[in-house]
């Protein structure tokens, strides 16, 4: 039983570190930008799925997945 404890804390301790890998380099890379500087007005109450889809439009080099 104590094994069988071991090996999930294992890997578990393994898929958080695999997540914590994953955002930080998400996190961390470059966005890709349409042009330099990009001007994008934000309509006041939209939610985020709704600003997700106008920072693709206007041409933010990511899906609108990502963000939401």
């Amino acid at each position: 039983m104590a094994k069988l404890l071991k090996l999930l804390f294992v890997l578990s301790l393994l898929a958080a570190l695999g997540t914590a890998a994953w955002l930080a380099a998400f996190a961390l890379a470059p966005v890709k930008l349409a042009a330099s500087p990009l001007e994008v007005q934000i309509k006041p109450g939209s939610a985020l799925r709704a600003v997700s889809r106008q920072l693709q439009e206007a041409g933010v080099g990511f899906e609108p997945w990502q963000f939401t």
